[in-house]
């Protein structure tokens, strides 16, 4: 699957000058979780990330190249919490190695954006948009003081996506510094949303030529789409 690709190594890109701390998965060190989703109240708040004011940005890209994603890690963009302010900007990219066969494409990246709606660690409220690329984290006092971290938070979601037989490895980076271009990683999220719609479309049938099709103009975009279109 090369349909996220270029996008990764654009993102890959857009980290060169930044200070990033990785980190190799620790199974150990996932955050204890709740079954459902449950609120963080202010009182009760001693950090935000993405809060009003700030970027809140998230995102999951899939590649079946194991040279852009050759193990699973955990990257930190910034600071973990201890060097944070109460509410500070705030990204999650999630880019995910699989493996998969031809034809289920759709039903992979739906099945892999669909895991960060699962993530409920104890007294941490993540909200998560299902119609826009907004992410946003109340970090409460007591999970502060069983010590949460966003380093913690990341093997959490590792943790989540091996649990696909289909996943082969996982990095999951997090982004907090104030100079990070945040509006480009936004168009990014708006891609990959635009990426899965259109494969929805191809799956119930679109026109094979292209001055009549919805999406064509996506198809020059992203290198593997019009291959799955033309089939």
């Amino acid at each position: 699957m090369e349909l996220f690709d270029a996008m990764i190594c654009r993102i890959e890109d857009s980290f060169s000058v930044l200070q990033c701390e990785t980190l190799p998965y620790d199974p150990k060190g996932v955050l204890k979780e709740r079954d459902s989703f449950a609120m963080v109240f202010q009182n009760d708040t001693a950090l935000e990330l993405g809060s009003v004011g700030k970027h809140a940005v998230n995102l999951t890209c899939v590649t079946s190249d194991r040279e852009l994603i050759p193990e699973d890690c955990v990257r930190i963009v910034g600071s973990d919490i201890g060097g944070m302010g109460e509410k500070t900007d705030y990204a999650r990219i999630c880019q995910v190695l699989v493996k998969y066969e031809e034809g289920s494409e759709h039903k992979l990246l739906q099945d892999m954006d669909f895991i960060k709606f699962h993530i409920y660690p104890e007294d941490v409220m993540i909200r998560t948009s299902g119609q826009s690329s907004a992410e946003r984290i109340r970090i409460g006092k007591k999970a502060v003081d069983r010590g949460f971290t966003l380093e913690r938070l990341g093997h959490t979601y590792i943790s989540h996506y091996k649990k696909d037989p289909r996943v082969l490895s996982v990095r999951v980076t997090f982004v907090n510094v104030p100079e990070y271009d945040y509006a480009a990683l936004e168009d990014e999220a708006k891609l990959c949303v635009s990426v899965r719609n259109s494969l929805s479309l191809i799956q119930k049938g679109l026109p094979k030529d292209c001055d009549k099709c919805t999406i064509s103009d996506i198809c020059g975009e992203i290198e593997g789409l019009k291959k799955l279109h033309f089939g």
